[in-house]
């Protein structure tokens, strides 16, 4: 069964990007031979999941997660650049992860603080992996939706820690 898991980076103040969308706030935390576990993640998964903002983010890069599945949650209509192919979808994502968890492969909830809260609010998300880089920002774009009440539990599975500062907390729905 495919589980459905929010793999990110933040700052110390949960800040995933800064207030212009831009992640070279992360730069200074790139270690030659380390990867905070990116390539091990990434061969779990089938599929990624992520909102309209982070979708044009990451085509902004020029990056495009190649061999995986895409569905990107949006209400308007979206770019898709030649020889790529994405899945859209809008509203509740409870249908789209019950087909997911049928998936032999995870799938991976990438960014967007809105369809993370929609995650979260339908209890959708079996697993965090959060990153957190010891920068404050001050400002930019939160992790988390502001003055919302949801509340679930979790239970701590595994923390990494490196000696530049980072800090990576892997939770698990108990």
């Amino acid at each position: 069964m495919g589980k459905i898991v929010l793999y990110i980076a933040t700052s110390i103040d949960a800040r995933i990007a800064d207030a212009a969308g831009g992640v070279s706030f992360l730069d200074a935390f790139m270690e030659p031979g380390d990867d905070y576990g990116y390539a091990e993640f990434l061969q779990r998964i089938g599929t990624v999941v992520m909102g309209s903002a982070t979708y044009e983010k990451i085509l902004s890069f020029s990056y495009w997660y190649e061999g995986l599945e895409h569905a990107i949650f949006s209400s308007r209509e979206l770019h898709v650049p030649e020889g790529r192919s994405i899945k859209q979808y809008s509203g509740d994502p409870s249908a789209l992860v019950q087909d997911l968890r049928k998936n032999e492969k995870d799938s991976w909830l990438v960014g967007g603080a809105v369809l993370l809260d929609s995650f979260l609010e339908r209890n959708l998300l079996d697993e965090m992996i959060i990153t957190v880089v010891p920068v404050f920002l001050g400002n930019g774009i939160s992790l988390w939706v502001d003055g919302k009440a949801v509340q679930n539990a979790w239970k701590l599975q595994q923390v990494n820690h490196w000696k530049n500062g980072v800090v990576q907390m892997h939770y698990v729905r108990p």
